[in-house]
């Protein structure tokens, strides 16, 4: 499940607007568009919003943790950031670990010209 499916979950178990739910963090409008994966939101910002409404951070990031390790596709956001990581730490090895998982994993869908050398 991806974030902005998940807040939208929250949301709607509260029985809130998007108003609402974006409280005095976001605008209604990039509040609509984080729900429908248009936007992305950031982490400060989400987890302001979790905390307003008394969402638990836990339970929150397993729901999106349990739907996604079940499928066998690795998603291009994930892709990079784990290049990211590695490369902003120097880690060579974790891009050896990204080549392996991507051998591994159903790339078919994925964009992954933004991170070839």
């Amino acid at each position: 499940m991806d974030i902005g499916k998940a807040l939208k979950q929250e949301r709607l178990r509260l029985n809130l607007s998007q108003s609402q739910m974006a409280g005095n963090v976001l605008t209604k409008s990039f509040y609509s568009k984080v729900e429908r994966n248009l936007c992305s939101i950031r982490a400060n910002d989400l987890l302001s919003i979790l905390d307003l409404h008394n969402i638990d951070y836990s339970s929150f990031f397993k729901k999106l943790k349990s739907e996604n390790s079940n499928q066998n596709e690795l998603s291009e956001t994930e892709c990079n950031n784990l290049l990211h990581s590695a490369y902003y730490k120097n880690d060579y090895s974790k891009i050896l670990k990204l080549q392996e998982l991507l051998a591994q994993k159903d790339t078919s869908k994925l964009n992954l010209n933004s991170i070839n050398a």
